[in-house]
């Protein structure tokens, strides 16, 4: 049987879900505003939305990074 503390998430599992949620939401309306930037042909916003779009996804890296080596699990299913 599961402690409470098992069955209730941690203040870290608190904070990687709300992480996750967060960037997630970000990745998504930068991938919608980069089809719009394509379908305009404004090669500036396709440019800046990609930039944005993977500076975005290299801090998630560092985030799993950092909290599987502190927690010694992974912080989200990708």
């Amino acid at each position: 049987m599961k402690t409470e503390q098992e069955k209730s998430p941690s203040e870290l599992d608190t904070l990687a879900h709300s992480f996750e949620r967060a960037t997630g939401s970000f990745l998504t309306q930068a991938e919608q505003r980069l089809e719009l930037a394509r379908a305009m042909q404004d090669q500036e916003a396709i440019v800046r939305e990609h930039i944005k779009m993977e500076v975005m996804k290299a801090a998630r890296g560092l985030f799993r990074g950092s909290f599987k080596r502190a927690c010694g699990r992974g912080a989200w299913d990708e």
